[in-house]
Order: structure tokens, then C-alpha cells, then sequence
């Protein structure tokens, strides 16, 4: 069966011949269909360029607002160049009009019945070291919700982003799937990462290069249940003293979903991971600082788990969530009143960079809970829900003007204190 170019993860594309070698080198890149009429794959570096805030705006809008710069490049496709051709791209972003050398080359993958055409640009300058064309190869990528490092030999990690740094993999399991991944034919290696106490981290390790050992790595939060590790090659250390917690699972979820980030997401990552922020004591009755949950929805929006931090930091009646639509939960608390989450979740686009005000059961409080959620597939990709994680921002709790949270815990029903919460708010 071909390949829906459209659905592949960022990573299985990054790890592709002439693509791999953009990365490096710190060029925009970008990856047509034959016609040039689709962006199935592009850095951020590439969405920069076009004047798009993330990579999921450029891959929505396309080439085809770019009138001069798509007929240059349908001209060139047609000939399908199958080694690097050389041209001048006239590129007009906003009020910015340039020409940019650029380089247009017809390519094929394995899976992929028709030619594909890449498209890379030089970097402005030949002056970056080899730290700074790492952190180039990963601009762009943390707004898409996962976090992002190149990491070295041994699982020395030569540049990451905050995301990625805070979920706290230990260097001895990036060491281990360093390891594994030089072994591999197809450069790429998905495990679930456990962590002692904590949430398993799902994965995505791929070959950039050999020498120097180049790998890019994305990781991404799941809610799958702790287990012991599985044999595996993952599962021996690699010149360390103890044994990293790597896992093999059947099929890890997409770590870098296709769709990306409203243009907020670098402001809701920086929020989301601020270590430094205060916490100010709330009451006996509230937690102090922020907690962090996940969540998961079946295909039709219905919440199938939600983590007990959830419930311990607003109130029972969270747990009485589960078997809920979501829509209908924000639409009751008047949580999403433009709808951009409905819209999101319409479209299975992945989204972040929503902040809520949630009440607290029990009290005329309501707190800020920043959410993010990413769309999972199943092994023939084809859509099963979303996977979403938060920040309950315990020490920003304010007074609620309608005191939504008095209303909640009076009914066993959910459903019911959700409308009683709604009539207040109206």
C-alpha cells in the first residue's frame, strides 16, 4: 500500500538520503509532492523563510500563496532533476521580497509510488560551528509539541530545547538507544523510555550521520501504564553502571505528529517549563505549584483517561470525566468560547498553547490549566484519538466572578454539576 506522505512523521522523513544531509548543514528544507502543489515535510527553519510562525502554518497554507515562487518551481519540477539544480527563487514574505539561491531536486522513498520533489536553500552564512548548525536542526520542532536534541556519541546531547530537557531522560538510555540505532538499516529506532517514578516517555531516535555520531532525537509524553522493561538491545547499557529504563513496544505513537502549533507555542512551552516561577501558598486545601497530568480521547472526542494529579488539583469531580465528550465539558464550563479547541480537534490537527481557567470544586476559585494535545494512529494510520497532557497552575488561582466551583461536587453526576456550572456562568 503507498505511503500517505501526508500522515509520515517529521522524524522518518528527517532520516531519508539528501534529507538527512540538509539537516546537518542547517538548510531550510522542504518536501513537495511531484506537482508541487502540497508540502508534505519542512524544517523550521524552511517555515521561517516563507514567514510562517511554525511549521504546521506553512504545511497548511502551502506553497500556493506564493504565486512568483511556485511557477519558478513547477518549472523546474517538470524537468525532474535527479541530481541538485541550481536557481534563483524570488521568496516574498509580508513586506520582505528576496531572492534566494536554492537548490531543486527530484527524490523518491521506499513505499512511495510518485517523485517527490526536495527543495533546500543555503544558510545565510558558513560561519556556525557544529553546536550551532545542531540547534538549527532542531528550530521549529518543540512548537510541534514534542521535545527536540541532537545527541552524540554515547547519548552526549549536543543541543536540545527546554521540552525535551525537562523530561529528564537519563543519558545512559539515550547512550543505549544511540547504541541500537547505529545498528539499524533504516537509521530509525521508535522505543518507550521508562522513568523511575514519572510517566513513560515515547521516543523517536534517528541516524543523521556517523562521524561525527549525529542523531536526532524526539520524545514526547505518554500516558501508557509503567511496565518492566522488555528484553532488548535498548535494554543493555551502553559503557554505563546501571540499566537505563528503555523499553520495546510494538508500535510507539507518532512522536512528531504532521500538523503543527498555533504561533503562541514557543510562549506556552516557556510557560509550561519555567522552573523558576513562584509558588505561592493557595490554602490548606489547595496544592502548591504546578502539576502536571495527561489525557487521552477516543475517536469521537471522548475522554477514555485522565490522570488522578488532575482530580487531586481541581476536585473529584474531574475523575467523573472519563466517558465525557470534551467538547461538551468545555462548552459547559465556557472553557473555549471562540472554539479554537473544537476546531483543532475537528480537524485532528495537534495544538497547544491553551490556557484555561478551570474551577476548583469546593471553592470560588479557578485556576489556569495550559493544554496540548497531539492525534495517535494505530498501526495502519489511521486516527484513534488524541494524547494530551497539562499544567495545572495551581499558584496563579484566582477568584472566580461567578464561582463556578461551589456548584461542582454537589451531584454525583458530572454531567449535572457541569450544567449548574454553565447556569452560573450565564
Amino acid at each position: 500500500m503507498p505511503l500517505n506522505m501526508s500522515k509520515v512523521p517529521f522524524i522518518d522523513i528527517a532520516v531519508q538520503d539528501t534529507v538527512r544531509e540538509a539537516m546537518l548543514d542547517g538548510k531550510a528544507a522542504v518536501l513537495f509532492d511531484a506537482d508541487v502543489d502540497q508540502v508534505y515535510w519542512a524544517n523550521g527553519a524552511a517555515a521561517a523563510l516563507f514567514g510562517f510562525a511554525s511549521i504546521g502554518d506553512f504545511k497548511a497554507a502551502g506553497i500556493a500563496p506564493f504565486q512568483t515562487t511556485i511557477r519558478q518551481l513547477k518549472s523546474a519540477a517538470a524537468r525532474k532533476p535527479q541530481t541538485p539544480q541550481t536557481m534563483l527563487l524570488r521568496v516574498t514574505a509580508g513586506l520582505r521580497s528576496q531572492l534566494v539561491k536554492a537548490e531543486i531536486q527530484s527524490l523518491n522513498f521506499e513505499g512511495h509510488l510518485e517523485d517527490l520533489v526536495f527543495l533546500t536553500f543555503d544558510r545565510p552564512s558558513d560561519d556556525a560551528d557544529d553546536t550551532q548548525l545542531a540547534k538549527e536542526a532542531i528550530i521549529g520542532l518543540e512548537s510541534d509539541g514534542a521535545g527536540a536534541a541532537i545527541v552524540g556519541h554515547q547519548g552526549h546531547i549536543v543541543a536540545a530545547g527546554p521540552l525535551f530537557r525537562s523530561f529528564s531522560i537519563e543519558e545512559e538510555s539515550l547512550a543505549a538507544l544511540t547504541q541500537e540505532v547505529s545498528q539499524e538499516d533504516d537509521r530509525m529506532v521508535k522505543r518507550l523510555v521508562q522513568r523511575p517514578g514519572n510517566t513513560p516517555v515515547a521516543v523517536g531516535i534517528g541516524r543523521l550521520s556517523e562521524n561525527p555520531v549525529r542523531n536526532l532525537v524526539v520524545a514526547l509524553e505518554t500516558d501508557l501504564d509503567q511496565q518492566e522493561p522488555e528484553t532488548s538491545q535498548a535494554t543493555e547499557p551502553v559503557k554505563v553502571a546501571k540499566k537505563p529504563y528503555v523499553q520495546t513496544i510494538p508500535s510507539a505513537p507518532p512522536v512528531v505528529p504532521d500538523d503543527a502549533h498555533d504561533e503562541d507555542d514557543e510562549d506556552f512551552v516557556a510557560a509550561v517549563f519555567d522552573e523558576d516561577e513562584d509558588e505561592a501558598e493557595l490554602g490548606t486545601e489547595l496544592t502548591k505549584g504546578p502539576v502536571r497530568f495527561v489525557w487521552k480521547t477516543d475517536l469521537d472526542g471522548r475522554f477514555v483517561d485522565i490522570s488522578n494529579e488532575f482530580a487531586d488539583a481541581v476536585g473529584a469531580h474531574a475523575q467523573q470525566l472519563v466517558g465525557r465528550d470534551m467538547n461538551e465539558v468545555l462548552a459547559g464550563f465556557d472553557l473555549d468560547p471562540a472554539g479554537d479547541i473544537a476546531t483543532s480537534m475537528k480537524r485532528r490537527d495537534t495544538w497547544s498553547g491553551k490556557s484555561v481557567l478551570w474551577p476548583v470544586e469546593g471553592t470560588d476559585l479557578q485556576v489556569p490549566v495550559d493544554l496540548a494535545a497531539l492525534p495517535y494512529y494505530n498501526r495502519a494510520r489511521e486516527f484513534e484519538g488524541y494524547r494530551g497532557f497539562g499544567i495545572v497552575r495551581m499558584a496563579d488561582a484566582m477568584v472566580d466572578p461567578v464561582a463556578r466551583g461551589l456548584s461542582l461536587g454537589k451531584e454525583t453526576d458530572t454531567s449535572s454539576s457541569v450544567e449548574e456550572a454553565d447556569a452560573a456562568q450565564n
